[in-house]
């Protein structure tokens, strides 16, 4: 400000010296009014809180402008312990326009008015409410000075009454405000991240104090600064304990290319195939850092940030953050690993034997519907599986193993029967003719075998004697009852192996007299087996028997698995089927006194 200068021209005192405290004491008096053409109509002043003297001028006459302001001040003198000096025009400092007394800022009601002129209409105090103002700096601490305003240089501040002017301040100036403190500029480094930055002291000087002290920054110099911009606040102390502040920015800008990551953090999350060599695996990436949006390129083309529908494998990424930043990751993706066992299943079955009297079974036969999670498995099949006309009407037990391709394996068991059933039976034995002992399929005699081919190879309704220890043999046309160690002889000179009888449909019979020859006796002693099939107990039933009678059934081996003899006139037996000598197949009842014998076969299914 202008005034300030000539001040400071005066007095001879820096202006810096800032604040003040007044003690004021004003006189004024009002001798009339003066010509209506004059303006200033109110004195007042106050102590502003940063120290300087505010003095208030109301003008009446129209609000004011900037342009009312230029060479349109007052007279006044300036007296302290350097003498005095006048000074003839110091323009306002500023204006205030339709502002009542007590809200003038700076002062408001703490405004100490120094001379008014009196009424309530044009010309008079508190009625037009425009003032102009002036700012008075502190000259040295502790100084005493006197400030007289002598007149208005022209009709804009023209005392409208008499004696308005002179008005004068007597005050006493001292140190009411912090020291000055000086930041350095502020700081700008181009970097990326966290960065260690030095910069130069600041300073501090203070209008009363001649070694005001900086007591602290809040970043020091020398601190680590985050990116973009950090703000740095300088503070001091003077010997009155007052503060003084200012603060200055640092800066930590990215180049123009932006920042780069020393890594983008990639990791990939890998889902397994199902099984080995599926292709159903996947990769889940996650970024951890860099800046969006990304974009990624995959060693097998794919542009998406996860991939699926993968086998194993390695796949690698190069990954672009939006300030071009890269980074790459390679992500191994295994195999998948299959530790669950198949779920193998198996049916029984039969097999029949063919038109060579041989039949086999495979693993597909007796497989039921095995499965694995997996698919890929192998089928082993283990125990007898090869068959013959000396396996007829057994069950024999297999195993079933699947094993897939990662070596779990798991197995169950079925039950294979051999049969002969489709093949032709002419002899009615309930044997194929393949499987008959004699040829030509008629194993009711009489047989042209040339050799003995043992108990277990024949029929075993061929056997007679009530203990069943000889075999039938057809002699001369008669059937006779023959030791086992006598057959051969009997066939070396023409006899046949089998009973003389044909086949019919009520089976086969015949009777041993005492000349060990059989001669039939049909149907006169029927024999009555049932149920027929069984798998429980089975009735043995005879009539019209006066001697004691021996009832024996032979498996299809002519082995003897159960044998009881009845009293005369009893005519029912009652052979529990149900243990464990009793497999499913076909077997013999053979019922034999010293008048004859007759068989009929029994079906035992289990």
């Amino acid at each position: 400000m202008e005034h300030f200068k000539q001040l400071e021209k005066v007095l001879k005192l820096p202006l810096r010296r800032f604040l003040l405290l007044t003690i004021l004491s004003i006189s004024s008096m009002f001798i009339g009014v003066q010509e209506a053409s004059a303006h200033a109509t109110q004195v007042g002043y106050c102590v502003l809180n940063n120290g300087l003297v505010r003095v208030y001028i109301e003008h009446w006459h129209g609000d004011l402008s900037q342009n009312n302001l230029n060479n349109n001040g007052i007279a006044l003198s300036i007296t302290s312990s350097g003498g005095t000096t006048t000074i003839p025009n110091l323009d306002p400092d500023g204006f205030y326009n339709n502002t009542t007394v007590n809200n003038l800022p700076g002062c408001g009601p703490n405004l100490n008015i120094v001379s008014a002129c009196p009424g309530t209409g044009f010309g008079s105090a508190n009625f037009h409410n425009d003032w102009v103002y002036y700012d008075f700096p502190p000259l040295a601490c502790g100084e005493q000075i006197s400030i007289t305003i002598n007149a208005g240089n022209t009709v804009l501040l023209t005392e409208a009454c008499g004696s308005l002017y002179p008005a004068t301040i007597n005050a006493t100036f001292f140190d009411s405000g912090g020291p000055v403190v000086s930041c350095p500029s502020d700081v700008n480094v181009t970097n990326c991240g966290p960065t260690v930055v030095n910069y130069p002291p600041a300073t501090v000087v203070d209008d009363c104090d001649p070694n005001p002290t900086i007591t602290g920054y809040s970043h020091p110099s020398g601190s680590t600064f985050p990116q973009g911009s950090t703000q740095v606040t300088v503070s001091a102390l003077d010997n009155l304990n007052q503060v003084g502040t200012c603060s200055f920015n640092v800066n930590i800008n990215e180049p123009p290319g932006g920042c780069c990551p020393a890594s983008l953090q990639l990791s990939g999350a890998t889902t397994l195939p199902t099984c080995p060599g599926d292709s159903d695996g996947a990769i889940a990436l996650s970024v951890g850092d860099g800046t969006a949006p990304y974009s990624f390129s995959w060693s097998n083309g794919a542009t998406s940030q996860n991939l699926s529908g993968l086998a194993a494998g390695s796949y690698t990424v190069d990954v672009t953050d939006a300030n071009g930043c890269t980074d790459m990751l390679t992500v191994n993706l295994p195999d998948g690993v299959d530790n669950t066992d198949p779920n193998v299943a198996c049916q029984d079955i039969t097999v029949y034997l063919n038109d060579q009297g041989v039949a086999s079974v495979g693993a597909g036969e007796v497989d039921g519907g095995t499965s694995d999670n997996c698919v890929d498995f192998t089928l082993d099949l283990s125990g007898q599986t090869s068959f013959d006309c000396s396996d007829l009407d057994n069950t024999y037990t297999v195993t079933l193993t699947a094993t897939d391709g990662s070596g779990n394996s798991s197995s169950c068991t079925a039950q294979v029967t051999v049969s002969d059933d489709t093949l032709p039976d002419d002899d009615c034995d309930g044997f194929s003719n393949i499987c008959d002992v004699c040829d030509g399929g008629d194993d009711n005699g009489p047989c042209n075998a040339t050799s003995f081919p043992g108990v277990a190879n024949i029929p075993g309704y061929w056997l007679c004697h009530p203990n069943g220890h000889k075999v039938s043999m057809c002699h001369n046309g008669n059937t006779i009852c023959v030791s086992f160690n006598a057959v051969q002889a009997h066939l070396n000179h023409g006899d046949f192996l089998g009973p003389c009888s044909s086949c019919d449909t009520e089976g086969f019979a015949a009777s041993v007299n005492s000349g060990n020859t059989i001669e039939s006796i049909g149907n006169s002693v029927p024999l009555k087996v049932f149920p027929n099939p069984a798998n429980g107990e089975v009735n043995i039933h005879i009539e019209d028997v006066e001697f004691k009678t021996t009832l024996t059934i032979f498996d299809i081996h002519g082995r003897i698995v159960w044998q009881f003899e009845t009293e005369p006139g009893q005519v029912r037996s009652i052979v529990d089927i149900s243990g464990q000598q009793f497999e499913s197949g076909i077997y013999t009842v053979l019922a034999s006194n010293e008048n004859g014998s007759q068989s009929q076969r029994l079906v035992v299914i289990k």
